[in-house]
């Protein structure tokens, strides 16, 4: 009989034991990924990966007569893998970053434009290449591995945090992150709401959309306000006219 209640206590214990110690593997687990998401929050702010296939088509009178397999149309997310494109790219200004080459005169007529509003804008990322998103990503799975994740939750968990090769919007050099101001980093940072709304109302005049506005999260997985996107004056102006995002448009055709 003794010996029977001390198995039960030595049982009782290590499931105590199992317990704490699960505990104490999840909380770690979660800042784990609390982490990683700061570091990388300066790169792609990426919520959980939902972006659709496929969006509601309708029919618009003035739909711009275009050729949606064009270059400045090229679409790119997690649905989209544009692989290992790479356009032909130039620096902008005395700037470390890059742009299409063909999208660089409407850009630098957009930063003179803020300059004259009264901004400073900063590009905080342009281009970035197949090669560069792939150091990325791999860098953040090997974080996420580094802690006991098996190789397919690393890469799930990454993807919340970094974008997979050949699905960030920057290998198009048509995307930019622009500031109102330099920074080092984007943790932390507060945007001048007076330059985003100048953003708003004057991007189009260039060429540029706001890429992923907040009321497309459900469409785009993502809400970054800095980030703009060129695609030519036609495109731009008929996708602020009916509130489209870049999905939407190209879906119309």
């Amino acid at each position: 009989m003794s010996r029977s209640k001390v198995n039960w206590t030595q049982l009782l214990t290590l499931l105590l034991a199992l317990a704490v110690l699960t505990v104490i593997v999840l909380s770690r687990r979660n800042e784990v990924q609390q982490t990683i998401s700061r570091q990388t929050a300066d790169v792609d702010m990426i919520l959980p990966p939902h972006v659709a296939d496929t969006v509601e088509k309708q029919v618009y009178a003035d739909l711009p007569d275009i050729d949606i397999t064009s270059w400045e149309y090229l679409l790119c997310n997690p649905a989209h893998n544009i692989g290992q494109y790479a356009p032909e790219v130039v620096q902008i200004e005395s700037s470390t970053s890059y742009i299409d080459t063909r999208a660089l005169e409407p850009f630098l007529n957009l930063l003179q434009g803020a300059r004259a509003a009264g901004f400073s804008p900063h590009v905080y990322v342009g281009y970035r290449s197949y090669i560069m998103q792939s150091s990325q990503y791999n860098s953040v799975v090997a974080d996420f591995e580094s802690q006991g994740y098996s190789t397919l939750d690393a890469e799930k968990a990454a993807a919340e945090v970094s974008a997979a090769p050949g699905t960030s919007e920057h290998q198009t050099g048509l995307g930019l992150d622009l500031l109102d101001r330099y920074a080092e980093s984007l943790s932390n940072y507060e945007m001048d709401e007076n330059f985003l709304a100048w953003l708003d109302e004057h991007c189009t005049e260039y060429g540029f959309i706001k890429r992923y506005p907040e009321n497309k999260i459900s469409i785009t997985g993502r809400y970054e306000p800095w980030h703009i996107r060129y695609v030519g004056t036609a495109a731009a102006e008929f996708m602020k006219l009916h509130d489209l995002c870049l999905e939407e448009f190209v879906n119309l055709y």
